[in-house]
């Protein structure tokens, strides 16, 4: 009897369907809700922030949990906040890009926040990472159109001066799929010497935030 109950409480806390992972859902999808809209200015919305150095296994990290593959060669690293939401489903993998417009170009809060999507929804992996990298281009340079962005190629993105170095402005990717789990984290910039940088790292991980830090394992051993 005993052993009976005790599979019958792990299939209630680890079951896709159960009451645990039900509430865990819901309680994810209203914070990525308050979060879109800009409440986290008024609130201290738990979140989990990736943080590290160039070339420091932060991509790596990203990529292992998400299970996409971002951006990496130099100028075009993080230069804006990525917002992963992951949310495991019994449907077929998919992938809508968001673009959260919450801070002006001098990084100031907007009173309206504005979640926009950028392009369609994605159903194979292998098209996130110039999407993100399209993505990225349209917030970096805010006084063109976002769908100016959605055909251009890798080189011609590459080419491109952009309007900002950096933005605290995000790019959201909300994640659906069967091998994915319920969670939500953001990936900052790399720390360089760049106030805004700073600024925006330095505002993300305090309050009620787990951070994960990424260190290079060259040297330690």
């Amino acid at each position: 009897m005993a052993d009976t109950q005790g599979t019958s409480t792990t299939t209630l806390i680890t079951g896709s369907h159960s009451d645990y992972a039900i509430r865990r859902k819901q309680h994810l999808a209203l914070i990525n809700q308050l979060r879109a809209i800009g409440a986290q200015a008024d609130l201290d919305l738990p979140r989990i922030a990736v943080i590290g150095n160039q070339s420091a296994g932060k991509s790596s990290l990203v990529e292992a949990i998400s299970g996409i593959s971002v951006p990496r060669d130099a100028g075009t690293c993080t230069r804006c906040p990525m917002e992963c939401r992951l949310a495991s489903s019994s449907e077929s993998w998919s992938c809508q890009i968001y673009i959260r417009w919450e801070f002006d170009v001098n990084g100031i809060q907007e009173e309206q926040v504005e979640e926009i999507s950028f392009g369609p929804i994605l159903t194979d992996k292998e098209d996130v990472e110039l999407a993100l990298r399209r993505a990225q281009a349209a917030v970096l340079n805010p006084g063109i159109d976002q769908s100016n962005f959605l055909g251009r190629s890798e080189s011609d993105l590459k080419q491109m001066k952009n309007q900002l170095k950096f933005s605290r402005n995000a790019v959201c990717l909300d994640l659906s799929g069967p091998n994915l789990m319920d969670l939500a984290f953001v990936d900052l910039p790399d720390p360089e010497t760049v106030l805004l940088v700073e600024d925006l790292v330095t505002s993300n991980i305090k309050g009620n935030c787990l951070i994960l830090v990424t260190l290079p394992m060259s040297g330690t051993l």
